[in-house]
C-alpha cells in the first residue's frame, strides 16, 4: 500500500487557511473641515490649538498655525489641502482660531469607529482602509460629518 497525500489537495488547502487569516487595524482617521460664508481674508490665517481631551482645555498641548488651501465654491471654502502638523484626531479637544474673522471654535468629544481590514498574511496592503468619525461637538452642538471625516464651520 502506498501512502500519497495529493498536491493540489493541499494547493486548495492551503490557500484557504491563508486567504482571510490575518487583521489590520485601519489608519486613524483625520478630520477635515470647510467654511461657510468666511471670506478669504478670514480664512487665511487659522490657528489649531491641541489640548489633553476631556480636560476643559486646560492642558495645552501644542499650537500650530494650519497651512491649508481652500477653493471657493460660492460661499463656501472647501479644504484643498492641509498640512500635515494640522491634522485633527480624535485623540485630543481642538481650537481653531480665526484671528480675521476673530473666532474661535471648539471641538470636543470626537468619536472614531474603529475598523480592521482583513486580508491573506502574504499582503497587509491597507489601502482605502482609514478609520471614520462618528460624530463630534461644535461648540458643545453635536455634529456628525456630512462626507467622510469631513464638517463644516459656519461664520
Amino acid at each position: 500500500m502506498r501512502n500519497y497525500f495529493p498536491v493540489p489537495l493541499l494547493l486548495v488547502s492551503m490557500t484557504l487557511l491563508f486567504q482571510d487569516c490575518t487583521r489590520t487595524p485601519c489608519f486613524n482617521a483625520s478630520l477635515g473641515f470647510g467654511l461657510v460664508s468666511f471670506t478669504d481674508a478670514e480664512a487665511d490665517t487659522i490657528i489649531l490649538r491641541r489640548f489633553a481631551k476631556n480636560r476643559n482645555f486646560t492642558i495645552l498641548i501644542d499650537t500650530v498655525p494650519l497651512q491649508m488651501g481652500f477653493t471657493r465654491k460660492q460661499d463656501t471654502l472647501e479644504a484643498a489641502s492641509v498640512t500635515s502638523g494640522g491634522l485633527i484626531y480624535s485623540s485630543y479637544d481642538y481650537e481653531l482660531y480665526f484671528p480675521g474673522a476673530a473666532k474661535t471654535c471648539r471641538l470636543t468629544e470626537i468619536t472614531e469607529e474603529f475598523r480592521e481590514i482583513r486580508h491573506s498574511i502574504f499582503n497587509n496592503v491597507k489601502v482605502g482602509c482609514e478609520n471614520r468619525i462618528g460624530s463630534l461637538k461644535l461648540d458643545n452642538q453635536p455634529v456628525s460629518p456630512q462626507g467622510f471625516n469631513y464638517f463644516y464651520l459656519s461664520r
